[in-house]
């Protein structure tokens, strides 16, 4: 008979619907019966996604130790039918003490609850349990300092960033009766001696059910003391600063939440739009009850964005090192940003208003890195960023979508000089390595077009890791213009802004990079050389370097280079010609281009090496005047190649003969 009256009830309850402001429709729900019952549903906590609804139920049959038990734990999930039937969650959450959840980790794999947890006994403190494969981890106390409580009632709530706690209790210090305090967490972590929020918050009479939303400033709280219809009303406020007690003047929330009865427990998900409280108004069987209700706009907290991603390995890695994601951003939030991590992916809440630059901390690894930009967002948005993360070793490559340029052009995007510093930072950390920069162009129809742009790009970024005191020698430069799209299809980027095509490759040629010496040794006789002291009995000598097929970066083996520049210095070479050549493979004007780069690559190795002639003429040849048969494979590769000819003064010729 209960049930049916319980059932009847339920079928008779209205949604009740409100035209505030702005023309916003307000809609206020009963939850259903598969959360209310005609026993007293209290404390609900709702997950930062939405989808699942903790709340306490007190005295029932269905507790831990029946309906003598105080209060127990239960949950709900939300599905396309509505809210699930709820279920005791068990111990160890739930005892023969009062239990109940007072915050939620933004990925929900930690609860932090009410209570010590300690011997079984009814004590004042709060606790955290995590997530296991076997279920919910036994709850830890949280110490904090100089704690102690005068009240009969005590509350808790943990900002969504995890640096603050904020309690409702009555201290030596309270204006009167429970009053809101904010707690810091610690190096230790343990959480400092709390500290008022001051008058603006407190009266005399009890504010407690603290509700910091995801942005970290707005405040939700139910308060006896301020201007209300009646009972315990739920108010609005915002932080003003980062003192945490300097505060907007509480609002009341309005008839659509409040009445002259109890409400009390606001709670929300991170998109702020549906707010969820108790009430004892139109209850089951008089008892108070969970209702939803449409937030107003002018009671909405500031917009964030809720980003996940995944921490993608390279082949044959190992996976259990631990991972960190660095945050750096430009918006003017006075608290870091917190990241929750699981085995292999993580969470975090970004505030809007500003732009955040993240990407991956890992010993002996470099990753991909991620831009976005939120100055002007202004609505609530789910993200995912997954990061690219490979080991520092040779060949190894990894892809940089945050050195941008203008368009057509070879200026750097402001942003990029965060992903260069950072960079700059891990290869001065590895002085053994030696990196290969790939560029790759999109901007133009024309193939060559961007080949040239690709080339004057990574030249840029060279010169300013140059302008660093970093050693030339250790990058090397491959263009490839637009001859390969983006394949990076098993990963997300948030950065929507640029061509995902223009991007960078960075490509590790060696670990065990040493400086190359290019003067000779005292004591080296010629036959040590590969060039002896007969090359000076001519006035001209030349000499073949050698490329890879569609490529004009010099390899970082030729040692032929070092024994020519032994050779050159501005008072015995009085010109340098530079001849450029392909194979007969691809368009013959690409090809010309392409041995154009190739003479022009060897002139900038002698520039970046300090040698210099009165004169250096650079000519491009293409797929003329072949060495070697170009049907054959293993013979083409030699006419891939630069013809390197020094003319040197006639004096310093007859002066090395004479030696």
């Amino acid at each position: 008979m209960k049930v049916l009256k319980i059932s009847a009830i339920s079928t008779l309850l209205l949604s009740l619907y409100f035209t505030p402001l702005y023309g916003q429709e307000i809609i206020k729900n009963n939850l259903s019966d598969s959360i209310n019952t005609s026993y007293v549903e209290t404390k609900p906590m709702i997950s930062a996604d939405g989808n699942t609804l903790f709340f306490a139920r007190q005295n029932t049959p269905e507790n831990i130790n029946g309906r003598y038990d105080e209060q127990d734990i239960y949950y709900s999930k939300y599905g396309k039918r509505g809210w699930s039937k709820s279920v005791n969650i068990g111990e160890p959450l739930n005892n023969e003490m009062p239990n109940g959840v007072v915050s939620i980790s933004p990925n929900g794999e930690s609860l932090y609850l009410l209570n010590a947890y300690v011997d079984n006994k009814k004590t004042d403190g709060v606790a955290v349990s995590h997530r296991t494969d076997s279920g919910w981890s036994v709850p830890q106390i949280l110490p904090i300092q100089d704690f102690h409580n005068h009240s009969d009632f005590i509350d808790y709530f943990f900002s969504s960033n995890g640096q603050e706690l904020l309690i409702a209790v009555e201290r030596d210090d309270s204006f009167g009766d429970q009053d809101l305090y904010v707690s810091r967490k610690l190096k230790d972590n343990s959480w400092s001696k709390p500290i008022n929020l001051g008058q603006q918050i407190n009266t005399k009479h009890p504010e407690f059910s603290p509700f910091l939303a995801a942005d970290n400033k707005t405040l939700f709280f139910a308060s006896m003391g301020h201007e209300n219809y009646g009972g315990a009303d739920i108010f609005y406020s915002k932080r003003l600063d980062s003192t945490w007690t300097n505060w907007s003047k509480p609002e009341n929330l309005g008839p659509d939440v409040n009445t002259e009865s109890f409400e009390a427990y606001y709670t929300i998900p991170a998109n702020g739009t549906i707010g969820y409280y108790v009430s004892d108004k139109n209850g089951r069987d008089d008892s108070r009850d969970i209702f939803s209700i449409t937030i107003p706009y002018q009671f909405r907290p500031d917009p964030v964005i809720l980003l996940t991603g995944e921490f993608l390995l390279a082949n044959n890695e190992d996976d259990s090192i631990d991972y960190h994601v660095n945050f750096l951003t430009t918006s003017a939030s006075e608290s870091e940003i917190f990241v929750e991590y699981e085995s292999n992916s993580f969470n975090a809440i970004l505030p809007t208003g500003g732009s955040y630059f993240f990407y991956v901390n890992k010993s002996g690894h470099i990753s991909e890195s991620h831009y976005i930009d939120l100055e002007k967002q202004t609505t609530y948005k789910e993200e995912t960023a997954d990061i690219h993360t490979v080991p520092i070793r040779k060949d190894e490559k990894f892809t940089s979508h945050n050195i941008q340029f203008e368009y057509k052009t070879d200026e750097f995007v402001s942003s990029t000089y965060f992903e260069l510093v950072r960079l700059l930072e891990i290869f001065q950390q590895n002085e053994g390595l030696q990196i290969e920069i790939v560029g790759h162009a999109h901007d133009y129809e024309d193939s060559v077009a961007n080949m040239e742009l690709s080339l004057s790009r990574i030249m840029k970024i060279k010169d300013f890791y140059v302008e660093q005191g970093f050693n030339p020698q250790r990058l090397l430069l491959r263009p490839e213009g637009s001859n390969a799209e983006n394949a990076d299809n098993y990963k997300k980027h948030v950065n929507s802004a640029f061509n995902i095509n223009n991007r960078i490759d960075f490509l590790i040629k060696r670990t065990d990079w040493k400086e190359l010496q290019v003067v000779a040794a005292a004591n080296e006789s010629a036959s040590d050389s590969l060039i002896n002291q007969s090359t000076l009995l001519s006035k001209k000598k030349t000499f073949k370097i050698h490329f890879d097929f569609d490529s004009y970066a010099i390899n970082e083996d030729q040692e032929l280079l070092i024994e020519i520049a032994k050779l050159i210095k501005d008072e015995e070479i009085d010109k340098v010609d530079l001849i450029g050549y392909t194979c007969s493979i691809g368009d013959e004007t690409y090809n010309k281009y392409l041995a154009e780069q190739r003479a022009k690559a060897v002139k900038q190795w002698m520039k970046e090496h300090g040698l210099h002639a009165e004169h250096v003429e650079i000519i491009a040849e293409g797929e003329a005047n072949p060495i070697a048969d170009n049907d054959k494979i293993e013979k083409r590769a030699l006419n891939r190649r630069v013809e390197l000819t020094l003319s040197f003064h006639h004096k310093s010729a007859l002066k090395a003969a004479s030696n």
